[in-house]
């Protein structure tokens, strides 16, 4: 009785076919997702005065406080805290020209917004319209309202996760009525109002000269930061510092409450 046996040489070259192709397969894959991740990552940022900015596809709001959610196609920041604000928070205000990268990230997330401060933009023109980028300085004068029983609730909320972040830049197309404003001031604040809105009380030589509310639909792009946390000698913790997201808590804070080594000792023991 005769029995129909496999050739020993076709189990062979498949195997050697796999073990060759297989590895570079799933090489030339990895490589050819990261390029297609970091070219949609590419797609929701822009780059303004060598810093990159997220283009977001919601509402975001200088100071405000809440989660960072992106996907391939967007990038969504969801408000979910306003801190209150009895203090008013310095701030920095560089006035920058568009380019043309720029110009282009500002009509392409505005494109069916009917809303949005026409842009006149043309690359081969000397005078460029101008947008103005704004920067929390004063981050000790913000965490330290954080604090504040009057935030016991924002406070609680930020202990309980280290996913949230504050919205601690924008970059801003003024009006021309607004740049001038801009322009005419030398010191800059993000103060609440009577509403409880963020607004920016401009200065002149110590004396208030105005204010400026940052329209959402003017926000080309924004910048995170995270919180750090630390304890005092009584074991109390408190939000000690703000960094720009990704970056490392420096010294002995944290990006989130520690366990206290005493109950875990006792847990362990």
């Amino acid at each position: 009785m005769y029995r129909c046996i496999q050739p020993r040489t076709d189990s062979f070259a498949l195997s050697l076919l796999i073990r060759t192709f297989t590895p570079k397969f799933l090489k030339m894959k990895k490589i050819t997702s990261g390029l297609l991740l970091v070219f949609l990552i590419a797609c929701q940022s822009v780059k303004i005065n060598k810093e990159n900015y997220d283009v977001s596809n919601s509402i975001v709001e200088l100071g405000s406080i809440g989660s960072v959610k992106s996907s391939f196609t967007k990038n969504t920041f969801e408000s979910n805290a306003f801190p209150v604000l009895e203090n008013k928070i310095r701030l920095t205000v560089e006035i920058v020209p568009f380019s043309k990268k720029t110009a282009k990230s500002y009509f392409k997330k505005n494109k069916y917004n009917q809303n949005a401060a026409k842009l006149n933009y043309v690359d081969s023109l000397d005078v460029k319209p101008e947008m103005m980028v704004l920067k929390i300085a004063d981050k000790l004068g913000y965490v330290t309202e954080l604090n504040e029983s009057y935030n016991e609730k924002i406070f609680n909320l930020l202990s309980n996760s280290s996913d949230f972040r504050v919205v601690s830049s924008v970059a801003v197309f003024p009006s021309n009525e607004e740049l001038m404003k801009i322009k005419q001031s030398d010191a800059y604040y993000l103060v609440n109002n009577q509403d409880k809105k963020y607004t920016v009380a401009l200065y002149n030589e110590g004396k208030k000269t105005g204010t400026l509310e940052l329209k959402p639909e003017r926000i080309l792009g924004y910048q995170s930061g995270s919180f750090c946390w630390s304890s005092n000698a009584k074991g109390k913790w408190y939000v000690a510092d703000m960094v720009n997201s990704g970056s490392s808590c420096q010294g002995k804070s944290f990006s989130k409450i520690k366990e206290d080594k005493r109950e875990e000792s006792l847990f362990k023991m």
